[in-house]
C-alpha cells in the first residue's frame, strides 16, 4: 500500500474514532447525570450539564493522546533538527 493511502487511512480512522468516542461519551455523561440527578433533584438538570461537559473533555484528552503516539510525541520543528 501506498504510503499516502496509508496516511489518509489513518487520518480517516483517527476522526471517524473521535466522533465515535463524542457521541458515545455525551451518551454516558447525558444518562448518567440525568440518574444523579433524579436521585437528588426533582426538576433541575444541574448534573447532567456536568457530565456532559466532562464527557466532552475525555474525548479531547483521548484524540489527543492518540495523535501525540501516532506523531511520536514530537512537533515539526524537533524531526527537522
Amino acid at each position: 500500500m501506498k504510503k499516502e493511502y496509508k496516511t489518509a487511512f489513518m487520518t480517516f480512522q483517527l476522526i471517524m474514532n473521535f466522533f465515535i468516542e463524542l457521541a458515545v461519551s455525551i451518551a454516558i455523561g447525558y444518562f448518567l447525570g440525568r440518574w444523579i440527578d433524579s436521585l437528588l433533584f426533582v426538576d433541575r438538570h444541574i448534573f447532567v450539564i456536568i457530565c456532559i461537559f466532562l464527557g466532552l473533555i475525555a474525548a479531547f484528552v483521548n484524540i489527543f493522546r492518540k495523535i501525540i503516539k501516532l506523531t511520536g510525541g514530537k512537533r515539526d520543528d524537533d524531526k527537522k533538527s
